[in-house]
């Protein structure tokens, strides 16, 4: 039951992760460079959610220490 769970969540995570990143890089793609930039940047936001998927722990302290301002 509790590893039925973990993976249901897991694969919440990347779909939410991998779908968001993806999504922002083409829409960012799209209003400066039309479809070959929606393509482009679609394609680096999958690769870095992809990246952040793989790794919540890197992609937590990542977020944590820019948002550190001392």
């Amino acid at each position: 039951m509790r590893e039925t769970f973990l993976l249901i969540v897991r694969c919440l995570w990347w779909v939410t992760v991998v779908g968001a990143a993806t999504t922002f890089g083409a829409l960012y793609g799209w209003q400066g460079y039309g479809w070959d930039g929606a393509l482009g940047y679609g394609l680096i936001g999958l690769g870095a959610g992809s990246t952040f998927a793989a790794f919540p722990g890197a992609c937590l302290d990542l977020f944590l220490s820019l948002a550190d301002i001392t």
